[in-house]
């Protein structure tokens, strides 16, 4: 079975890249790698903050390297490690120039990945968590860093994707199940819907309407599946490039960051 087409974007920046993000329109923000190390953080500048190719600034003076993601607002957040904690991740959201607007601690040192909604985002904990008494499954934050969902667990979570303005899907670890999350509904805003076992632990998922697309579930790490929300079935749509760093993207695409580019596949145009 054939891989899903692949669209390669090389970047022309003058430093390796420890993460990118990618909006619909194929425009980037990009975090550098840190050149310092932890036993003397304090030495060492911080990364530096790329937009577009076009604009850069340095990070917050505490940021070590993490995450980064563009908000829907137009601001940068970044989520990563803090000069003044070894264990402790911190969010930062700034401006496009570099200005501060503020600062929160969001988890601890084990993180899968981070997901953007309106005025929120979703920080995903793997199952490498040091402290199980203090179980960080999944949970969406404020931009002012107001607790707004957890799902907490001692093995965490692995793949989400947004669904809309303000709502998310997950799948939890080793459950045949995706749980739905509507931030603006009563009550947790929760809905479970049953999935095949063979979809169990994707490395990540994108949504197109009511279909799902699985990267590289536990019990087929070489393929990608499709699944319609409410199926009893799913459906092997395309052998998976060997890529662990996937994350998925809305309209059924996966970015691959890369130190000198990005990937983009295209599920959707497979089916």
């Amino acid at each position: 079975m054939p891989p899903l087409p692949v669209a390669t974007i090389e970047l022309e920046l003058p430093e390796p890249i420890e993460d990118l993000d990618v909006d619909d329109l194929a425009e980037f923000v990009a975090l550098s790698r840190w050149k310092g190390f932890h036993g003397q953080a304090e030495l060492w500048p911080p990364p530096n903050v790329y937009v577009g190719g076009f604009t850069s600034f340095p990070a917050p003076e505490d940021c070590t390297g993490g995450w980064i993601r563009g908000l829907n607002d137009g601001r940068i957040l970044i989520v990563g490690q803090s000069a003044r904690s070894k264990r402790d991740r911190y969010a930062w959201i700034v401006s496009w120039d570099g200005e501060l607007d503020a600062e929160f601690i969001v988890g601890d040192d084990w993180m899968w990945d981070v997901l953007v909604l309106d005025d929120a985002f979703v920080v995903i904990h793997d199952d490498e968590q040091r402290d199980f008494a203090d179980m960080k499954g999944i949970r969406a934050y404020g931009c002012n860093g107001e607790l707004l969902y957890s799902y907490e667990h001692v093995f965490g979570c692995y793949a989400a994707c947004a669904t809309g303005p303000r709502s998310f899907l997950y799948v939890p670890f080793f459950k045949d199940s995706a749980c739905h999350v509507d931030l603006d509904a009563e009550g947790t805003g929760e809905t479970y819907w049953p999935i095949p076992k063979k979809l169990r632990l994707p490395l990540a998922i994108s949504t197109v309407g009511e279909v799902t697309y699985f990267w590289r579930p536990y019990n087929d790490r070489d393929g990608v599946y499709r699944w319609k929300l409410g199926s009893e079935d799913c459906e092997r749509i395309a052998d998976a490039q060997d890529w662990l760093a996937v994350r998925g993207l809305t309209g059924g695409r996966f970015l691959y960051p890369r130190q000198d580019s990005y990937n983009i596949v295209y599920a959707e145009r497979s089916t």
